[in-house]
């Protein structure tokens, strides 16, 4: 009896050592971390981004999309010749990270890094006027949710005039 049961322990020790290993999420996210670290923040971005894929855990996807948002916001600060791009990716992740966030204090992080990043330099053009439509809608659908409104709406109001005339001129 006590070899079957010393036989039993073996083999749950061996089961809870194997799902003792760190999961593909948790090596993602450390290389990802390490390389925004290394100020390398476009593969950071698109690290977060894998890892966030990665899993089904709304906290781990947060953390991730959260993440890759801040990475692209940097690279778009540092890499000069891409930056709307960039910046847009960032406004993207940060609204799928909004997505993902369970409690009060992630969604209002978030709405405080959208705030922030109706101040970037972002240029539109004929690749990324759809984009920005998408964005102007997800600020107005959520308009409610920021602590300065009217700063939003002023700053949305002037994208969207932008945006307008920048449409005419391509389609002409």
């Amino acid at each position: 009896m006590s070899r079957k049961y010393l036989l039993i322990c073996i083999f749950f020790f061996i089961i809870l050592f194997l799902n003792a290993k760190p999961s593909n999420f948790s090596n993602k996210f450390i290389n990802a971390r390490t390389l925004f670290n290394q100020k390398k923040y476009i593969l950071a971005a698109q690290t977060f981004e894998n890892a966030a894929e990665l899993t089904n855990n709304l906290t781990e996807k947060y953390k991730s999309l959260y993440n890759s948002a801040l990475s692209y916001k940097e690279a778009g600060l540092t890499e000069k010749k891409n930056a709307t791009e960039y910046f847009i990716k960032s406004i993207t992740n940060f609204q799928k990270a909004f997505t993902f966030a369970v409690n009060i204090e992630d969604k209002k992080r978030i709405y405080e890094r959208l705030t922030d990043a109706l101040n970037l330099p972002i240029v539109a053009n004929k690749d990324n006027i759809t984009k920005l439509s998408e964005i102007i809608i997800f600020y107005k659908n959520n308009l409610n949710e920021f602590e300065n409104k009217t700063l939003i709406k002023e700053k949305l109001n002037l994208l969207e005039k932008l945006s307008a005339v920048f449409f005419a001129i391509v389609k002409e």
